[in-house]
């Protein structure tokens, strides 16, 4: 996984998280971007836009890993 933002105090913006190993080509988490951009910054935010990327974002198989697995690790990381 992969984020940048500005930050002003405690508000971030222009919010970018992106996700590798999960499909295809790396996944941008749209939504959660969507939630945290113009927002001071708090735990209650963060668990809602955890919790958006891993409903927006499927995860797949391939020749190394289960798409369990690779779940698994990118919510550790996230």
């Amino acid at each position: 996984m992969a984020a940048v933002a500005q930050k002003q105090g405690d508000v971030l913006d222009h919010c970018a998280f992106t996700f590798f190993s999960v499909g295809a080509t790396p996944v941008m988490a749209t939504q959660a971007q969507e939630i945290v951009n113009g927002q001071k910054l708090n735990d209650e935010l963060i668990a809602k836009a955890v919790a958006t990327a891993r409903d927006e974002i499927e995860v797949i198989a391939d020749i190394t890993n289960s798409a369990e697995a690779k779940q698994h690790l990118n919510w550790c990381t996230a």
